[in-house]
């Protein structure tokens, strides 16, 4: 929508003019709980600059689990969390899923 129309539901303007939605129930507590301490184990040894670390999602991931069985989850939960976020950036914005695609994710 254009600037002067009012969000769509669920949605809020950043303050360059960008939509943002806001998804709170996305995902449970207990699975916002895995995904921290699985992303924070994920990390270790990851790229980092000036303090900000960026970890790419891909199932190369599950190698840096290995043996942490109750973190193991975390990996294909995040693959989840971010088909579930597709999803509903589709249904907010009225455009069918198979019209969209997902590109360089990133934690």
């Amino acid at each position: 929508p254009p600037p002067s129309a009012p969000p769509p539901p669920g949605c809020v303007r950043a303050p360059d003019g960008s939509l943002r939605l806001l998804s709170p129930a996305l995902l449970s507590a207990g699975e916002c709980n895995l995904l921290v301490a699985g992303g924070v184990a994920m990390m270790a040894g990851a790229f980092s600059r000036r303090g900000q670390t960026t970890l790419g999602i891909s199932p190369a991931l599950s190698h840096r689990l290995a043996g942490q069985q109750p973190l193991a989850r975390a990996v294909p939960l995040l693959y989840l969390a971010v088909e579930r976020a597709r999803r509903r950036v589709c249904t907010a914005f009225g455009t069918p899923p198979e019209r969209t695609r997902l590109s360089d994710a990133t934690l």
